[in-house]
């Protein structure tokens, strides 16, 4: 007997535009701002993404005068740095930073890139990716694409001989844009998949669960009707009118509860209205709603009295609180490992010693009891 595996399509798919010189983030290159949608519509995973990140966070940097120090014009500080590329990694499992030098090939001044404002360029002869498209309207959302305002920027590479290369190749370090220092945790040429991904249709089945109840409320949880009416409509107009009235009749935020039906053959001249039974519809609601969140809060790994999820009457008691931090400091270890490495990179080579002990390494979140 032959056994066959199913296949699975990918879940993005990753093609070269020749027209934008990049390689498009899925089909219609926009996931990033598709993924931030979808995780901003749910409750949920707005919770654990906040808690994830917040997490990895931690309480900063151990060394505080490293933390407090400003890094561009902007005032941008080091530790404000660090939350907003924890929160990019959080929903994309990626992070960008941009790296302006000197004359003397330091790093002169960091700022931060949305993620999702990143796009990976064409690999060249050597099938490398050695420029970064930043770009603020992948989504069209702000109108057609610009191509004259699209920057294509070198990658992080510190080494000295690369860094005048580049800087010989864009005419002098007038016009040079610096590098970025590009991470996906799926690889340095591959766009990261969200940490959503796997979870992906419970996320939008948790934020359509919201959008049910207020259906639900606004039409006064009327079951579902049809309408019908012994006669034909004259005009599609007509009809379309008597829907309008039925949406006014229901509330401002309808969920289809009434369907008209014309039925110019019925035995008598009244209209009717008949209830549509739906089958156990409050049971199969709290268990979708309770398995989608359930599903959520596993796939980020926290532990579920730290994301509101505790055994009904009863309250989460500060040793259960003091050991979900313990163990969601331990689940997130690596991840403040790989912001510490990347801080480490960037810093060690800054143009003025804002690092003097030479720690980058972040203090975890501790429980505090008043906080409950």
């Amino acid at each position: 007997m032959k056994s066959t595996v199913p296949s699975v399509n990918p879940r993005i798919t990753v093609k070269e535009s020749k027209v934008d010189n990049i390689l498009n983030y899925d089909i219609d290159n926009k996931y990033p701002s598709r993924i931030d949608d979808i995780i901003k519509a749910s409750g949920t995973a707005s919770n654990c993404s906040e808690k994830y990140a917040k997490f990895i966070n931690g309480k900063g940097f151990k060394d505080n005068s490293f933390y407090k120090s400003k890094i561009n014009r902007r005032q941008l500080t080091v530790d404000g740095l660090l939350r907003q590329t924890t929160a990019d990694y959080s929903k994309f499992r990626g992070f960008a930073i941009h790296v302006n030098y000197n004359a003397l090939l330091q790093v002169n001044e960091v700022n931060y890139i949305p993620f999702e404002n990143c796009r990976l360029g064409l690999r060249n002869s050597s099938g490398y990716v050695s420029k970064i498209a930043v770009y603020d309207n992948w989504d069209l959302k702000n109108g057609t694409l610009d191509k004259s305002k699209i920057d294509f920027i070198d990658r992080w590479n510190p080494g000295p001989e690369v860094i005048m290369a580049q800087i010989n190749a864009a005419g002098g370090i007038q016009n040079y844009k610096g590098q970025v220092l590009w991470y996906s945790a799926d690889g340095d040429d591959k766009y990261p998949l969200s940490i959503v991904d796997p979870v992906l249709e419970d996320v939008v089945s948790d934020a359509g669960m919201k959008t049910f109840r207020l259906r639900s409320v606004s039409t006064s949880f009327l079951p579902s009707h049809t309408v019908e009416y012994p006669f034909e409509f004259e005009s599609e107009e007509d009809e379309q009118q008597e829907v309008e009235n039925w949406k006014k009749f229901q509330g401002p935020e309808n969920a289809n509860k009434i369907m008209i039906l014309q039925n110019k053959s019925g035995p008598d001249n009244s209209i009717k209205i008949n209830k549509v039974e739906l089958q156990d519809t409050d049971k199969m609601y709290n268990i979708t709603n309770t398995t989608c969140k359930n599903s959520i809060i596993e796939r980020y790994g926290i532990p579920p009295v730290l994301a509101n999820v505790l055994i009904p009457g009863k309250l989460g008691t500060a040793t259960e609180f003091e050991d979900a931090y313990k163990i969601y400091n331990s689940v997130t270890s690596d991840e403040r490992k790989l912001f510490e490495e990347k801080f480490k990179e960037v810093f060690s080579i800054y143009r003025n010693p804002i690092n003097v002990s030479g720690d980058y390494s972040i203090i975890p979140l501790s429980f505090d009891v008043a906080s409950l």
